[in-house]
């Protein structure tokens, strides 16, 4: 979590909590009425118009926050990316300002319905035609979205809002652009960057390139919504296993189990249209999430999962879906900003290892894994050197036959029968050693790994390949202008190690500087 500062923002001593808005409080043309919630970045609040009772929510960022100009760009990023957009299906937010203490605010529209995030836990999994309405309009939302260079970068359930139309159907809003890219945004449009080689996003649902950290488009939503599709029609995400490093590197290198595989409900029909989502590659994904989407549900008709009614009006499966949300109680968007969006848990150490099948991402971390993950930046090349994906089949082509042996009845005729040889003792081959893998990530990218010997093995971040034993391996990281580190591993399985070198302190005195913020801080 990001440190509170030392002092007010006026001064020294004690931080004082923000004070909640009251209700009478006027804010821009609303009149407050009272809180809604709050988290990690701020605190959203209920208002109405005084003249013509519009009913709206009212983000508060905190006041921690206000004075840095990075988080407050993001803030302000958030509204220009909805209003640039404009769809029906992202939530709205039409007004912003400053309070009198120097916290920023945004008024966007209060929804009455849940979370999809909470849909899915409280009902494992949707079927196909629950599901389409959901798909259908978020595909149309993002594809908006793209058409104006915006890509959002932080797809999932929790940042979606179900609420219910006028026909009694399913109506969901695309939530929290707070990390969005503004993909042809002119540099004035900004303020704010991401840390170089850090990646952004959720990692269970972040694709191959934002992983390795690259200069991403908007094809990455189209693998983070093939990962949604495959959670929600499942019950289960395709990687959950190991820590957020662990599951990286599983986006980058491994091929994602079948949805078939993971529920028996879900056809192999559908197999393949919501791995074309996950391709590794982002040419080899669906040209635009509606295309996907039409091909799912073309998909889903051919196995009999999709009735052929009309598009006008809700399935009769979402019928009792739509009661549920109907009976929620009135709420908005999330609470914080997307610079406070959830990753699950606190991030394990190297080893650790949960199972997040029905329930991942319920505890609060960073969104910005900075740091741990900074030296990820051209891991992939590395490991596709060594693990060359295997080749794609070609679409409709005929299934390779192998033609069995010949048949002992052959026409050629047997060959005369000669005494075998004698027999000849073959020495036993011994079996190779056991190799282990040491994956080695950290801080500064570059950093030297030397041997016992002193000799340079590789430079951060890289892989080394040591036989399996019991005995330590003696480990020295060196760069320049850092500590020199020292580090024994016992190489008796695969390991996924971070070093984060600390910065030598100059020996000369120097002149007394402005205290600095957190360094996690500096990242957004």
């Amino acid at each position: 979590m990001v440190a509170p500062p030392s002092g007010p923002a006026s001064g020294g001593g004690p931080l004082v909590e923000d004070e909640d808005l009251r209700p009478g409080e006027v804010v821009g043309e609303y009149t407050v009425e009272h809180k809604l919630g709050e988290g990690a970045f701020g605190k959203v609040f209920k208002g109405r118009h005084p003249l013509i009772g519009k009913e709206v929510a009212i983000k508060v960022l905190a006041r921690k926050f206000a004075s840095d100009p990075e988080v407050v760009s993001r803030f302000v990023a958030e509204a220009r990316a909805v209003n640039q957009i404009s769809h029906r299906n992202i939530i709205d937010i039409f007004s912003f300002g400053q309070l009198r203490d120097g916290r920023q605010y945004f008024v966007m529209e209060l929804l009455q319905g849940k979370p999809l995030d909470q849909i899915l836990r409280s009902r494992d999994r949707l079927t196909l035609e629950e599901a389409l309405p959901i798909l259908k309009q978020l595909g149309r939302a993002l594809d908006a979205a793209h058409a104006k260079g915006v890509a959002h970068r932080d797809l999932k359930p929790a940042n979606v809002f179900v609420a219910i139309d006028d026909e009694g159907g399913p109506f969901p809003k695309l939530l929290d652009f707070g990390v969005a890219k503004l993909i042809n945004a002119e540099p004035a449009q900004t303020s704010h960057k991401t840390a170089t080689g850090s990646p952004i996003g959720t990692p269970y649902y972040m694709s191959p390139e934002q992983c390795r950290a690259e200069n991403v488009d908007v094809r990455t939503d189209i693998y983070s919504f093939g990962v949604m599709t495959y959670q929600l029609l499942t019950g289960t995400l395709p990687f959950f296993k190991g820590n957020y490093i662990e599951i990286l590197f599983q986006h980058m290198t491994d091929a994602p189990p079948p949805p078939s595989s993971r529920a028996p409900e879900v056809p192999p029909a559908l197999d393949g249209v919501i791995l074309s989502m996950m391709a590794k590659s982002p040419s080899d994904r669906p040209p635009t999430v509606t295309k996907a989407v039409k091909l799912l549900e073309e998909a889903g008709r051919g196995a009999g999962l999709v009735s052929g009614l009309a598009s006008s009006g809700p399935h009769p499966q979402s019928v009792a879906l739509s009661s549920e949300i109907s009976a929620a109680p009135r709420t908005t968007s999330s609470l914080d900003p997307a610079l406070g969006a959830t990753l699950g848990n606190t991030l394990p150490g190297a080893g650790a290892s949960r199972d997040l099948t029905k329930r991942p991402g319920k505890g609060k971390a960073p969104l910005i894994l900075f740091g741990l993950l900074v030296a990820l930046v051209g891991v992939l090349g590395v490991i596709a050197a060594r693990n060359p994906p295997p080749p794609k089949p070609v679409q409709g082509s005929a299934p390779l036959v192998v033609s069995p042996p010949p048949s002992p009845a052959s026409s050629v005729a047997p060959s005369p029968q000669v005494a075998p040889p004698p027999p000849v003792t073959a020495q036993p081959t011994p079996a190779p050693p056991a190799v282990v893998k040491i994956k080695l990530a950290g801080a500064p990218a570059g950093a030297e790994v030397l041997g016992k010997d002193g000799a340079v093995l590789c430079r951060l971040p890289c892989e080394l390949e040591q036989q399996k034993a019991a005995t330590p391996l003696e480990l020295v990281f060196q760069a320049k202008g850092y500590e020199t580190k020292k580090q024994s591993i016992v190489p008796e399985t695969d390991v996924v190690i971070d070093v984060s070198l600390e910065r030598r302190r100059a020996t000369e005195p120097k002149k007394k500087a402005r205290p600095q913020k957190d360094d996690i801080e500096n990242a957004f």
